[in-house]
């Protein structure tokens, strides 16, 4: 009995133990989205960013279980911030998009309605947008952008009709909206300085500069972080241009106001002076202190490892370059590339690159094509439009070093299309000296006074023009001269470019080159070597292409037809013959001053055949335009031939053929042209297409080419050139890695694609677009390239089918 009653006390103890141990020491309870949301706060602000994204997203999946909307919010804002500063642009983006999504899909809750909140949300775009454009999506960053800037609109009450921002409103706002409305301002003039739109963003930087008190003592000093980089991205955007004394003046001012900023960060400031001191280098040379100082800066950033240490590494070897020979500048770039590789920042690859790619070339390294198609692929993928003019003119010096100046030539051609449609005016004058050389250099004395002529025209029509950019190309046309054996005419130049320089004080360093001693040094060692032999490489020599080769169009009963044909010629002379056109009705159209005509033709007369002689000179490509004077009447097809005959018996003429087929009934839309071509990686062909608009047309409407292979594909505006759209990879899609749609107009709303409304008082508009094949294309079989147009509710239809021959 007592063991019994032993057992059954035993048993009643356990039992008391546990049930103590139920009511007081019970097991930790797992933690709420709130407990987790705070938590990684904490570590964020030790620095440990890994634990803490893991943290916010725990919040984030125990938020959503519980329908907590708002800790969801906020700790994907966070966590957006955290990959942010990880370098993860893939999460920042995701964090980014689900916190504003969690915005859109409760606007009517308390908490969303707060102001606090929306001034989140722009930052929150903010930071989206900077992760598309650093993953080279700059379709969707612009869009952000404005996304951004339709918000901060609404935070200021300030009407959101137009995208652009009112420097002066944001001058007049609360601290914290005047330092997101300046950063607003400094991404949307990025993006447009970004496709070449440099007069815009000059424009928009110097208004907000006028806006911004640099006075730090000043009641009325609106300075921040974002407000100091609009002087600094004008600096950048001046000296990239040409006009180094202009960004020299607003570095040294960002530089002081930087330093009156305690919370300016000091790399920043590191890269404004670096910026000023290779600018002050390349305008009039450098000295010890400079050279100190940028030492200077580079051992601090060294040994506090700042994370853009390579990229001031370039800068300095930027300053230093006059110190150092090609060969060494080379190396040095290379081993950058290598070291900017292995840390992920792909940008700084893509310029210490680009640095060593032109050393390479201006020691005349044979064999670089394959280098330079490379590197022009690259910058399109990253959507650096802007980069691309001085790739091509870079690219033709190296041609020109190759003896290879028909290639050249064209080559010079488009970078000075590109100059001048971006408004870059030092750049322009340059290229057009550069291409007078190339045409003396392969003995065409008539083209290269030709474009010097415009060359002193242009001059004067842009009394702006530095005096060191003037100087610069004058000493092009000066040695052409000396070694095309015209002394006289080089020593007058430079006696009158010296005088000139004089006048407007241009530094010393630019003048050395055109001293008179100079020239006789070069006049002897131009005795004394012998002639230049061309290089072993061939020159890519063909006769005059024309393009296209084919081509069909719809005729509509109550339209007139169009078509445009371009004759490329990429040999080292120019060209002489004649074009003959044969079809109903045809007759040349040649306006006053003008050489190249244009072909009206009557499709209800009597065929015929005409002919008209024309030179073409190396490197040009024009365009014969074809207009029919009344509607095609009937049920018959016409068919019409253009043929390039040249003087040289030799080249066999070439054929163009062009049909019109007749359509009884009226269609909704029609795109009336149908071509072949044959593109290349560097230069690019147009195809011009009409798209005739019915009486009854909603205005305006989408329309997009498409490609099975990867082509670069370029929509402009016909006539001037100016870019709307780029298809980096030919799929129909904007959003891509290099894509982008120019901002389409406020009452425009979809950015998905572009769109084209018909001219003012008809019923037709026109669609250029250029094709650029890439490096590795297979042409082997014809490509079809579908041109379709958007109909709201229906999608996309196709009315044309381009096709570009195999090889």
């Amino acid at each position: 009995m007592l063991v019994i009653n032993k057992k059954i006390h035993m048993h009643r103890l356990l039992i008391t133990i546990l049930v103590f141990c139920s009511l007081h020491c019970q097991l930790p309870a797992e933690s709420t989205a709130e407990q987790d949301y705070y938590s990684a706060r904490k570590l964020a602000a030790k620095g440990d960013k890994k634990a803490a994204y893991e943290l916010f997203m725990s919040s984030v999946a125990k938020a959503r279980q519980k329908n907590n909307i708002k800790f969801e919010f906020y700790a994907h804002y966070h966590a957006t911030y955290v990959a942010y500063s990880l370098q993860d642009y893939d999460k920042t983006s995701k964090c980014a998009e689900n916190a504003l999504k969690c915005l859109e899909n409760n606007q009517n809750q308390r908490w969303s309605r707060q102001r606090n909140i929306q001034s989140i949300k722009v930052e929150v775009l903010g930071l989206a947008e900077r992760c598309a454009s650093i993953q080279q999506k700059i379709t969707t960053g612009w869009a952000l952008n404005h996304k951004a800037i339709t918000a901060w609109k609404k935070l200021a009450n300030h009407p959101s009709g137009s995208l652009n921002l009112d420097p002066a409103l944001v001058a007049k706002s609360s601290a914290d909206l005047r330092s997101l409305g300046w950063r607003l301002i400094e991404r949307e003039a990025s993006y447009l300085q970004l496709v070449g739109r440099t007069p815009e963003a000059r424009s928009m930087l110097n208004s907000a500069i006028k806006h911004i008190g640099t006075d730090p003592n000043s009641s009325h000093s609106t300075l921040s972080a974002y407000s100091i980089k609009l002087i600094t991205h004008l600096a950048l955007i001046e000296s990239f241009v040409g006009y180094k004394q202009r960004a020299i003046e607003l570095y040294e001012q960002s530089i002081r106001v930087s330093q009156a900023n305690k919370n300016y960060p000091r790399i920043s400031l590191f890269g404004q002076k670096l910026n000023l001191y290779a600018t002050i280098a390349y305008l009039q040379g450098v000295d010890d202190k400079i050279i100190a100082d940028t030492d200077s800066i580079i051992a601090e950033s060294e040994q506090k490892k700042y994370r853009n240490l390579l990229g001031l590494k370039r800068h300095a070897l930027r300053i230093k370059s006059t110190q150092n020979n090609s060969q060494i500048r080379q190396s040095v770039l290379e081993q950058l590339a290598i070291q900017n590789n292995k840390v992920g920042n792909q940008t700084e690859v893509l310029f210490t690159s680009r640095d060593a790619l032109f050393e390479q070339a201006k020691c005349g390294k044979a064999g670089l094509d394959k280098a330079f198609n490379q590197f022009v692929t690259q910058v399109r993928r990253s959507g650096n439009k802007k980069a691309e003019p001085r790739i091509y003119r870079v690219y033709g010096d190296w041609l020109r070093i190759q003896h290879r100046h028909g290639e050249a030539l064209t080559v010079y051609q488009e970078a000075l299309r590109l100059n001048q449609n971006f408004e870059w005016h030092p750049m322009t004058i340059l290229v057009m000296a550069k291409m007078g050389a190339a045409y003396l250099e392969s003995n065409q004395p008539d083209a290269a006074w030709e474009i010097w002529k415009r060359m002193e025209a242009f001059q004067q029509l842009h009394p702006d023009l530095p005096g060191y950019t003037i100087v610069r190309s004058r000493s092009i046309q000066i040695h052409a001269l000396l070694r095309a054996g015209l002394e006289d005419k080089a020593r007058a130049l430079a006696t009158s470019t010296l005088q000139m320089a004089k006048a407007m004080r241009v530094p010393n360093i630019w003048l050395t080159s055109i001293q008179l001693k100079f020239l006789d040094q070069l006049l002897l060692k131009l005795k004394k070597s012998e002639a230049p032999q061309p290089n072993s490489q061939k020159e890519n020599t063909r006769p005059l292409i024309i393009h296209p080769v084919a081509m069909n169009t719809l005729s509509l009963p109550t339209g007139t037809t169009r078509a445009s044909f371009f004759l490329i010629n990429r040999e080292s002379t120019g060209l002489t013959g004649k074009v003959v056109v044969t079809g109903n009705g045809v007759s040349f159209v040649i306006p006053d001053g003008e050489t190249i005509p244009s072909v009206r033709f009557d499709p209800n007369l009597p065929k015929k055949t005409i002919e008209h002689r024309i030179r073409i000179e190396s490197g040009r490509m024009v365009e014969i335009r074809f207009a029919s004077s009344k509607p095609l009447s009937g049920q018959d097809n016409r068919q019409f031939s253009l043929t390039w005959q040249s003087d040289n018996r030799q080249e066999p003429p070439q054929e163009a053929k062009w049909g019109i087929f007749h359509s009884i009934t009226e269609q909704n839309y029609a795109v009336l042209d149908s071509a072949q071509c044959t593109p290349t990686p560097f230069i690019g062909v147009p195809v011009l297409h009409h798209i005739h608009f019915p009486e009854t047309a909603e205005n305006p409407v989408g329309f997009r080419m498409r490609s099975k292979i990867p082509l670069r594909l370029e929509y402009r505006k016909a006539g001037t050139g100016k870019l709307l759209a780029v298809d980096d990879n030919g799929n129909g899609i904007f959003t891509d890695g290099g894509d982008f749609i120019s901002p389409q107009k406020p009452n425009i709303t979809n950015q998905d694609f572009p769109v084209i409304s018909p001219e003012k008082n008809m019923q037709f508009a026109e669609i250029e677009i250029w094709i650029f094949t890439k490096l590795d294309t297979n042409l082997d079989k014809d490509v079809q390239l579908p041109l379709e147009i958007h109909h709201t509710g229906k999608g996309w239809t196709e009315y044309a089918r381009d096709v570009i021959r195999g090889n």
